[in-house]
């Protein structure tokens, strides 16, 4: 099970990304981490951008 941590500013969970992707999906866990596959490159700080773009869309929540 994915451990989420609440705090003063939301919720935290562990992340793996995988960059260059096909397409942007959720793969799975891989023990307390929640593993995304995401076509960004890991460059310039891409992937995180997307990554926060993507679980935004995902959880239906603002980027913020």
């Amino acid at each position: 099970m994915l451990p989420i941590k609440d705090t003063a500013h939301g919720a935290t969970f562990h992340v793996r990304i995988q960059p260059r992707a096909k397409h942007n999906a959720i793969a799975g866990t891989l023990g307390d981490v929640l593993k995304i596959s995401l076509t960004a490159p890991p460059v310039e700080g891409k992937a995180n951008a997307a990554c926060i773009a993507f679980l935004a869309d995902v959880l239906d929540v603002p980027r913020s």
